[in-house]
């Protein structure tokens, strides 16, 4: 609980305060001024019985400020004294009458709404409210009657209730002027924090700290300047919460990235391999340290200090950083390159003597190896004659800037190429032609060939030209069948001519009266071979 304040508050009296005005006209009355004068002789009273005599006089009507928490436990306490007799105590809220407490401990809870979270402490009446709600918040007042008087003594207290501070959020604002410097507008605020909040600024300077009393703060940064963090702080009575840390260079980084220049050299990197960015460095100059900027990620390296790479570039596993900054040309190598890497890179120079940025501008890009591509295709319409179609060349995971070429040998065929599809036409009589695609990048190529004897049926023949060739093979066969008969009836009458003598000897025999049928077959079969072309015969000689 805060230190007790006090402040004047002409607040109106509640339900009991007709009848402290009346008692106050007995108090200098004359009848009872004798009386008490020597009763406060015979015995001193004690500091806390006259603070309260002196309340209902109205002489001192300064109320005790209290500080509560929102969701919180807060105590409104009375300074009673040991001994005084109490007859009641009655405390009065903002908008009513809350409870009525006697002696015997007894309390009685004149407003429901506080049922559950209200009690009044046996011993000195102090009234104790928990789970704080911001209704809760205004005047009480504690209307207390002692035994055998007629004065009622009144204490008032003013409720404060705040709420437990969010973490700060910050708002950043930044613009970028025409030369290397970045104003930056850093805005705190906590979320639903509506009243007595105090805002700081912190932060470290070239080995000094320093602050500022304000929820903005404007700075001014430029890449040679230090990385400094800035931190907010959000105060209120019950509480005090911290922002995180926020870097300039961070957002300054940012904002060049979403500018999207591309300018300076280019460079080519493939996909897991290495790179490296060459600088020109000035000739007899004093470099301070170059600052790399790439994205939101900051690579800075010092006079013979390692390199600092930001949160994108440093490698998660310690001592396998993938960024590389060489100590004699600052020149910047990135190994185990991802396709993220691509992007422009700035890097600033800062020289002590005289005190400027010299800048130098690269854009970084990154390239797959290509994979063999694929081919495939679509008919198109076609006649008799006529094969159209439309082939399409693509590559797995090619990226960017990957540009395609067709190649064909067939003489004849009809193409237009439009980037990696291909309509083609040719006629179906001639063969069939082959395609050959390549895909090309900047740092490889790959070729594939496609043959399209599914495509379109092959060359079609006449109807003429199948009867001459049946033609052909009749007459061939016919030549072949007579030559074979030829062949055969010359072999059959080549036999009798080997034999003639035996012919001979059965002719000579007159006396003979039979012969038997294997020889009169014989016979018969020579007679057969020496037919003369005319139809006659020769007659053996009987």
């Amino acid at each position: 609980m805060a230190n007790p304040k006090r402040y004047t508050d002409d607040c109106a009296l509640g339900p009991f305060s007709t009848k402290s005005q009346k008692t106050l006209s007995y108090i200098f009355s004359p009848t009872l001024w004798t009386p008490l004068l020597f009763l406060l002789m015979a015995a001193p009273p004690s500091p806390s019985s006259v603070s309260a005599e002196l309340r209902t006089s109205g002489e001192e009507a300064v109320p005790t400020e209290v500080i509560g928490t929102l969701g919180g436990f807060m105590t409104l306490p009375l300074n009673i004294s040991v001994g005084t007799e109490i007859e009641h105590v009655a405390w009065n809220g903002p908008q009513k009458t809350l409870a009525l407490a006697s002696p015997a401990g007894a309390v009685i809870i004149l407003d429901k709404s506080y049922q559950s979270r209200l009690s009044i402490s046996s011993q000195s009446y102090s009234l104790n409210i928990s789970k704080l709600t911001p209704k809760d918040e205004g005047l009480y007042r504690a209307q207390i009657n002692r035994k055998n008087s007629n004065i009622t003594i009144e204490e008032r207290f003013v409720l404060h209730i705040y709420e437990q501070l969010q973490k700060p959020r910050v708002t950043v604002k930044h613009t970028m002027s025409e030369s290397t410097s970045c104003n930056l507008t850093l805005v705190c605020s906590v979320e639903r924090a509506e009243k007595s909040v105090l805002y700081s600024w912190t932060w470290v300077d070239t080995h000094s700290f320093k602050s500022f009393e304000s929820s903005t703060l404007t700075i001014s940064w430029m890449p040679c300047d230090p990385d400094v963090a800035y931190t907010c702080t959000a105060k209120n009575p019950v509480s005090q919460s911290t922002s995180s840390p926020i870097h300039a260079q961070q957002f300054c980084a940012d904002l060049r990235a979403s500018r999207g220049r591309t300018v300076g050299e280019t460079v080519v990197g493939t996909l897991g391999e290495s790179v490296t960015l060459s600088l020109t460095v000035p000739v007899s100059r004093d470099i301070e340290k170059v600052v790399w900027m790439f994205n939101t990620s900051i690579i800075s390296k010092d006079w013979r200090e390692p390199a600092i790479a930001g949160p994108l570039m440093k490698s998660k596993e310690p001592g396998k950083d993938r960024v590389w900054v060489s100590d004699q040309d600052y020149t910047l190598k990135i190994s185990q390159l991802k396709m993220e890497d691509t992007g422009p890179y700035n890097a600033y120079l800062c020289l002590n003597t005289p005190r400027l940025t010299s800048t130098q501008h690269f854009t970084l890009r990154v390239y797959r190896r290509l994979k063999k591509p694929e081919i495939t295709w679509i008919p198109g319409p076609s006649d008799d004659s006529i094969c159209r179609v439309t082939l399409m060349c693509s590559v797995e995971d090619s990226g960017d800037d990957v540009t395609y070429r067709w190649t064909f040998l067939q003489k004849g065929a009809v193409a237009s190429q439009e980037g990696s599809l291909l309509n083609v036409s040719w006629r179906s009589s001639e063969y069939h032609p082959n395609f050959t695609c390549t895909a090309m990048n900047p740092i490889s190529n790959s070729s594939w060939q496609f043959l399209s004897g599914n495509i379109c049926p092959g060359p079609s023949r006449s109807m003429k030209h199948w009867i001459i060739l049946f033609l052909i093979t009749v007459v061939l066969l016919c030549f072949g069948f007579s030559g074979w008969c030829i062949w055969k009836q010359k072999r059959q009458c080549s036999a009798p001519a080997f034999n003639s003598s035996q012919v001979e000897a059965p002719a000579d025999l007159s006396g003979q009266d039979a012969s038997s049928s294997e020889e009169r077959q014989f016979i018969h079969s020579v007679l057969l071979c020496t037919e003369t072309p005319t139809g006659g015969t020769t007659t053996a000689t009987e």
